[in-house]
């Protein structure tokens, strides 16, 4: 099949998810195209795996001047896209929500239309109407979900057909390394346990229950340090995590090749604090370094985490538990390293040739020729 990836976004954590479902739909088969943004943060990754004539770079997100860019979108990206790809893709996977993606649908005009939906129910403070996000989901012939337990409430929240609506599971993250970087960044932190949040930072994440948590475990085992990592607003916790001790707050963007330097020090815990969460980026992470975590038992984090087999979950969004479950890694060396090897474990079964093809197994188009 002639398969789009259709992303016309750049965000932080997509695009190595992207790449990496490409690569996994290649590696079955597939002829795989691309419509990109040209300032996505992997666009050299992406040029060594594909050929150019299979990707088309978008010129319009690289205006800020909103009229300049719909020019651009209108009477160059979408009149090239239509000439480049125009009836000859066969399924248009659209891996993430964005507001291009149903337009190039439309130029475009493949025989069938898949989305991959990472969050069935709007997280609190996304900036995003919920019949925009229910539409660009109901015009899909597949929606692909990365939990089990999100098939029923796609089906409610979308009023979308249960049995086309299909199951795969997040592969393995294994593009973020150690670099040079590692003795330096090793160099920094004293203290025998590193806590590790990751992520752009969100309300919904639960950043006020973390610094609540972190102090009570400081009280109890003071030999610990924290570190939060990634974008976002940071203001609003400002003020509550300047008074705890040994806090590193890197607040920006982190580049994929600095992320594997922080869950691969020493005796890290991962730490996931969603409070109304569907499913997160930073497991698979951590399943590659064999990190544990220690996560809210929220949506499909116990899913994600072998229905709670790996990691330690905690309940009610409560600070004083989830304090408790890191200090009982901290006093368990025990405990501890059986995580470790846990976690290892269960990423060998997460290749992205295996997960791709439980994807094309299910599209509608697969079943059809049949």
């Amino acid at each position: 099949m002639n398969i789009l990836i259709n992303y016309p976004k750049s965000g932080e954590s997509g695009p190595a998810f992207v790449l990496e479902l490409a690569k996994g739909l290649k590696k079955n088969g597939q002829n795989i195209y691309a419509v990109l943004p040209r300032r996505i943060p992997n666009a050299n990754e992406w040029s060594q795996e594909f050929t150019e004539e299979n990707i088309y770079w978008l010129k319009s997100p690289e205006s800020r001047n909103k009229i300049d860019k719909l020019i651009k979108l209108i009477f160059v990206d979408l009149i090239a896209i239509k000439l480049k790809f125009g009836h000859k893709i066969d399924v248009s996977i659209k891996p993430f929500y964005s507001t291009l993606g149903p337009i190039l649908d439309k130029v475009i005009n493949s025989r069938l239309k898949a989305a991959v939906c990472h969050d069935p129910i709007l997280h609190s403070g996304a900036n995003i109407s919920k019949e925009s996000y229910r539409k660009f989901y109901r015009e899909n012939d597949d929606i692909f979900v990365l939990t089990k337990s999100f098939i029923p409430v796609v089906q409610r929240e979308f009023n979308f057909p249960e049995d086309r609506i299909h199951y795969f599971p997040h592969g393995r993250m294994n593009m973020y390394q150690i670099t040079k970087e590692y003795s330096r960044i090793q160099s920094e932190y004293k203290k025998k346990y590193h806590l590790l949040f990751f992520g752009r930072i969100e309300k919904y994440k639960g950043l006020h229950i973390l610094s609540d948590a972190y102090n009570r475990v400081v009280s109890q085992n003071s030999d610990i340090e924290l570190t939060i990592l990634g974008s976002g607003k940071f203001d609003e916790y400002k003020d509550e995590y300047s008074h705890l001790p040994n806090v590193h707050v890197i607040n920006r963007y982190i580049k994929d090749d600095e992320v594997g330097n922080y869950f691969a020090l020493p005796n890290t815990i991962v730490v996931v604090p969603y409070v109304d969460a569907t499913q997160s980026g930073v497991i698979p992470i951590a399943f590659e370094f064999g990190t544990p975590v220690v996560a809210s038992n929220q949506g499909g984090l116990r899913e994600q985490l072998d229905d709670g087999r790996l990691g330690l979950l905690y309940d009610n969004n409560d600070p004083k538990e989830l304090a408790n479950k890191i200090l009982e890694l901290m006093d368990d060396e025990k405990c501890y390293q059986k995580e470790c090897g846990k976690m290892l474990q269960y990423s060998s079964n997460l290749g992205w040739d295996n997960v791709a093809k439980q994807l094309l197994d299910n599209l509608k188009f697969s079943k059809e020729k049949k």
